[in-house]
C-alpha cells in the first residue's frame, strides 16, 4: 500500500491547555500526509478551555471530542482514548499517539511511514525537539535498565544515529503504533494515573514487536517547565507517581525473583539520594518535607501494589504549594 493511501488516526488528551491542543491542530493540518481522525481526550477543563477545546473541535470535521467526567490524568485519558480508536476505527491502519503539547513537524509523518514495511513492526517514533531550546530531547527515547528500575537514553549525541534506530521505551510524544498491534497488546493502563503509562506501553509493545527511532522524522515538544531555572515546585506530586509506578513496572516485567529484589533496592537506593539532596538543596526549602513524603509514600504504595488516582494534583498544590 503507498504512504498516501495508509489510514491514520491521531489520539491525544488535553487538560486546561487548550493553547497547545490548538497549535497541536494546526501543525496537523500542515502535514503532507494527511491524517484521518483525531481523537481528543479533554480530561475535564476548566469552563474556559473547555469552551475553547469545543471551539477547535467545531473548526475541525476531523476531530472526534470525549469529554471525560474527572481528571483521569494522561493515562487515564489515552485509556479512553485508545478504546475508542479500537470501537470506531479499527479498520485503520495506524494510531498516532501525542500529548497535546507536542507539534509535528509538517513532513513528520512521511517520514516515519517511509519505513511501515520493516518486518514484526510495532512502532515507529520521531525525534523530539524542544519547542523553546530547539534542542534534541534525548531523554524520551531509551531502553530499560538490567533491573528495570531507570531508563537509559539511547544516545545523546544525534550524530551516533542510524536512519532508524532500536529502542525500547519511548514517550508519548508521537509514537506512531500500528492497529494491528494495538489490537493484540491492548489499551495503557489507565491504573496509573500520569507518570510512566507510556513507558509501561511502549515497553509492552517492544516484548512482541519491533519500534525504532526514525532520525529524520521530527516532532517538536514543550520544553520542561522550569520557575526562575529550578523546577517548579508545583510538580513535586509527580514524585510519588514516578516512584509507585516504578515499583509497578518492575513488578510487571520482572524475568526473575532477583531481578524484581535488585531493581526495588535500586529504587530506595534512588529514594534516599533524592530525600539527601532535598535536605540539602535551597530550591527545596520550603517544601522539604512534603517532597520527602511523596518520594516514599509513593515507594511504599508500589511495593504495596496500590494504583489509581492516590493523589490529586490540583488538591495537592492547593493545600502544600502556596504560590
Amino acid at each position: 500500500m503507498k504512504i498516501e493511501n495508509e489510514k491514520v488516526v491521531v489520539v491525544t488528551v488535553t487538560y486546561n491547555s487548550s493553547q497547545f491542543l490548538r497549535r497541536q491542530v494546526e501543525s496537523l493540518k500542515k502535514s503532507t500526509i494527511p491524517v484521518d481522525k483525531i481523537v481528543v481526550v479533554d480530561n475535564k477543563s476548566n469552563d474556559e478551555h473547555w469552551d475553547n477545546v469545543k471551539k477547535i473541535a467545531l473548526d475541525n470535521a476531523k476531530i472526534d471530542l470525549l469529554r471525560q467526567t474527572d481528571n483521569l490524568g494522561g493515562a487515564g485519558g489515552f485509556e479512553k482514548g485508545v478504546e475508542y480508536v479500537l470501537e470506531k476505527y479499527s479498520d485503520y491502519d495506524w494510531m498516532w499517539i501525542m500529548d497535546d503539547d507536542a507539534f509535528p513537524r509538517e513532513d513528520c509523518l512521511e517520514k516515519l511511514l517511509k519505513f511501515k514495511d520493516v518486518d514484526n513492526l510495532g512502532c515507529l517514533s520521531p525525534m523530539i525537539y524542544g519547542v523553546e531550546l530547539k534542542e534534541y530531547q534525548y531523554y524520551h527515547p531509551k531502553n530499560a535498565s538490567k533491573f528495570l528500575n531507570s531508563n537509559i537514553a539511547v544516545t545523546t549525541d544525534i550524530k551516533e544515529l542510524s536512519e532508524i534506530t532500536p529502542i525500547e521505551i519511548n514517550a508519548f510524544v508521537g509514537p506512531l503504533v500500528k492497529l494491528s498491534v494495538v489490537k493484540k497488546i491492548g489499551v495503557p493502563d489507565g491504573k496509573l494515573f500520569i507518570y510512566g503509562d507510556d513507558r509501561e506501553y511502549t515497553y509492552r509493545i517492544t516484548r512482541s514487536f519491533k519500534m525504532f527511532l526514525v532520525r529524520d522524522a521530527v516532532i517538536n515538544h514543550r520544553d520542561e517547565v522550569m520557575d526562575n531555572g529550578k523546577i517548579n515546585p508545583k510538580g513535586i506530586w509527580k514524585e510519588y507517581y514516578h516512584y509507585r509506578n516504578s515499583v509497578l513496572f518492575i513488578r510487571k516485567y520482572k524475568r526473575t525473583t532477583l531481578q524484581e529484589i535488585i531493581g526495588e533496592l535500586l529504587l530506595v537506593k534512588d529514594a534516599v539520594r533524592t530525600s539527601l539532596s532535598t535536605l540539602k538543596h535551597t530550591r527545596y526549602r520550603h517544601y522539604r518535607a512534603i517532597r520527602i513524603r511523596c518520594v516514599w509514600k509513593g515507594l511504599g504504595d508500589g511495593l504495596f501494589g496500590k494504583s489509581g488516582k492516590s493523589i490529586d494534583p490540583v488538591e495537592f498544590n492547593k493545600k502544600y504549594i502556596h504560590q
